[in-house]
């Protein structure tokens, strides 16, 4: 427990403050970014964690998925989500009673706050709390009320497993001011002299809520004053903690300042800033989990403050504890990456939605043209606007690489999609042979992903096709939708070059693209895509298979599925056993943890991949397009009558390049636990060739 107030203390070596602050946004660290935090800003590492959707609107759900380490909803009882052991609630009764009848249990004596939870919502020994209490953290939590409807909701980040948070629990210490909205804002001396009493504490945690409070008057307060008001609570924050930080890091602790959700002015996924002070030289804070300079996903918080408290325990989540890497600019990089990632995320729903209808309404206007007008000669009006709108669409995806390397502006980004796209249209058009336009592009296209992928993907990032940092689907390697198109772009390009020249040398550069999309994909340190290394190496299996021109049967089709399963279980069990933990992919934690547990893991992953595979085909436009491109592909199969066959007896390695990008994206639909998304985008290149092949095929037949 704490001494009584006003009691002096040493901080302790080895301690962690960490201070969690409401309503808290980017833009609070000033103009440049940092230049709030004054002198104690410039030797820090800096990082933001990535919020992700529906979080903001419950901070009780927020904290208890960070205190777990995924995202876990808090159930909404009769009861109010939490009480300290002696308040009353709305019925009469003491917490502490309610509790224990509810659970059979007494109330720890070291017990200071009490959760009202299911009693199988958090399996033992898999939250923070739990960890906590068996490395013997000693903790206090200041924040909220004495009331239990003020019951502060960092609770359920130090939660255990039965929902008792062991240490102190003090209520926020509050003044009473008339002329601040709701009338009570923070008293820092008081709390100063909280912290200070809280000598023995290895954590201490404060709830600060005076941004959350000033939010609930915002609608009444005119928007000058709000301003003035924010930057007057902010202004007392981060003097107070300038301070306290000092003689926290002079004993050897850490402090951390972290929003626990956006300002409800900003957009709902911008991330939340996170300063861990001290570090000399300036750095930015980065982990296993997203391989990103500067960011951090939700799950990895847990992990990291049992490592800043050197707690010693082995956390069995997927987050991993943070690291940092050095960069004498952390500010004003991570302002450019928030930027471009907060400006191209707000954009990429409606961009994607209205790409991916135009792509399918243009394939399918485009088949049905040459199903029932196959004739119709190129320099007619419709005939040149599908095909110029199909080169448009199939460039989007190399287009959408560019803009990140000028603007962080994600409605100049959309500006700069539509006209390199148009000028990369424009271009094939006047200077390629229609029949070899859609393979150039694909080709180029191919390297463009590879090159970028084998870097880092810095581009893809920060695309509207690339995996969104921001959602926390996936920070590194290659994301479902790109992957598609590398897989489509790679089978139709190796088919393509085999067509072009039937020289050694074309042969070869089949081959090595092959290889690479095969390599890039599966590397742990590159694509990381499990789902597209399966596809990539069974497509690129089934395209050599086709090579001898023989339809292949039912068990050679076993055989290259056995085969890749093998390959692919090979490379995880590899990585499990050689590359430590905080570095695998996902692949090589699925394996390590097959080898730990059995073939449980496995059998919840593939139950995942098909629950989220049959949600997107349910509810997301991508299901749209690739129904769309698949009854084209029908059509074309069977109108004009034999034209199909045409193309593989005149074009046959081009023909077969397309029929293996029709399989690798079958495949990827149902290896990926978004194969929708892989499947459809796969068939952008792979359907803009295919048309354009048959035309040039049906051109030839006429003449």
């Amino acid at each position: 427990m704490l001494p009584p107030a006003g009691a002096q203390g040493t901080d302790p070596g080895g301690r962690l403050l960490l201070v969690l602050a409401e309503a808290f946004g980017w833009e609070d660290l000033g103009d440049p970014p940092g230049s709030a935090l004054g002198d104690w800003g410039t030797r820090a590492a800096v990082g933001v964690v990535t919020v992700a959707p529906g979080d903001p609107a419950d901070p009780w759900t927020r904290l208890l998925s960070l205190g777990v380490g995924r995202r876990t909803p808090f159930p909404r009882t009769p009861l109010p989500p939490a009480a300290l052991p002696e308040a009353e609630l709305p019925g009469g009764e003491e917490a502490r009673a309610v509790w224990t009848g509810f659970t059979g249990r007494a109330v720890p004596d070291r017990a200071g706050l009490l959760l009202f939870l299911p009693p199988t919502l958090l399996p033992q020994g898999s939250t923070l709390g739990d960890h906590l209490r068996s490395a013997d953290v000693s903790t206090v939590l200041i924040g909220g009320g004495g009331t239990s409807e003020e019951a502060p909701a960092a609770g359920a980040l130090l939660t255990g497993s039965d929902g008792l948070v062991l240490g102190a629990v003090v209520p926020e210490p509050v003044a009473a001011d008339p002329a601040w909205p709701g009338g009570l804002r923070t008293d820092w001396k008081r709390l100063d002299q909280l912290v200070r009493g809280a000598a023995d504490a290895r954590l201490l945690v404060i709830q600060w809520s005076d941004l959350g409070r000033l939010e609930v008057w915002e609608s009444l307060v005119p928007p000058e004053r709000y301003r003035a008001l924010r930057e007057e609570a902010l202004a007392g924050l981060l003097g107070w903690l300038e301070a306290a930080a000092s003689r926290v890091a002079s004993a050897g602790g850490k402090v951390m300042l972290l929003a626990t959700a956006p300002p409800r002015s900003l957009p709902s996924r911008s991330p939340a800033p996170l300063i861990l002070y001290p570090h000399d030289p300036p750095a930015l804070v980065t982990s296993g989990s997203t391989r990103r300079p500067g960011v951090l996903d939700p799950g990895d918080l847990a992990p990291s403050i049992l490592a800043l408290l050197e707690a010693g325990t082995s956390w069995p989540g997927e987050g991993r504890a943070l690291v940092t890497q050095a960069d004498p600019h952390p500010y004003g990089t991570l302002d450019r990456f928030y930027r471009t990632a907060v400006g191209v995320s707000q954009l990429r729903r409606p961009v994607l939605h209205a790409y991916i209808i135009i792509v399918g309404s243009l394939v399918l206007a485009a088949s049905l043209l040459l199903a029932l007008a196959p004739d119709v000669p190129p320099p007619h009006p419709a005939r040149r606007v599908l095909d110029f709108g199909l080169l448009v669409a199939a460039a989007a995806p190399l287009a959408m690489l560019a803009p990140p390397l000028v603007t962080t502006d994600g409605r100049v980004h959309l500006a700069l999609v539509i006209l390199l796209s148009l000028l990369i249209a424009g271009l094939l058009g006047a200077g390629v042979p229609a029949a070899w336009r859609f393979p150039v592009l694909a080709g180029a296209t191919f390297l463009a992903l590879l090159a970028d992928t084998v870097a880092g993907a810095p581009l893809q990032q920060h695309a509207f096709l690339g995996n969104d940092p921001l959602g926390g689907a996936r920070y590194y390697g290659v994301g479902n939708e790109y992957m598609g198109i590398l897989l489509g772009s790679g089978l139709v390009v190796a088919g393509a070059l085999w067509e072009w020249r039937p020289t050694v040398l074309a042969r070869l550069a089949g081959l090595a693209v092959l290889a690479g999309l095969v390599v890039v994909l599966g590397s742990p340190r590159w694509g990381a895509n499990v789902g597209g290394t399966i596809a990539s190496l069974f497509g690129a299996a089934y395209l050599l298979l086709r090579l001898g021109r023989r339809p292949p049967r039912w068990s050679h089709l076993l055989l290259l599925a056995t085969g890749t399963l093998a390959a692919v279980g090979l490379v995880g069990l590899v990585e499990a056993l050689l590359v430590e933990a905080g570095s695998r992919s996902h692949l090589g934690q699925l394996v390590a943890r097959i080898l730990q547990e059995g073939w449980r893991p496995l059998g919840e992953v593939a139950l995942r991949k098909a629950a989220t595979n049959l949600k997107l085909v349910q509810y997301t436009i991508w299901s749209r397009v690739l129904i769309a491109t698949l009854i084209a592909f029908v059509i074309l199969l069977y109108r004009p009558v034999g034209l199909f066959r045409q193309l593989t007896a005149q074009k046959p390695y081009l023909g077969r390049g397309i029929e293996a990008a029709l399989v690798g994206a079958l495949v990827a639909l149902v290896a990926n636990d978004s194969g929708v998304l892989a499947a459809a985008t796969a068939m952008i290149p792979t359907m803009t060739t295919l048309l354009m092949a048959l035309r040039s095929v049906r051109t030839s037949a006429g003449a």
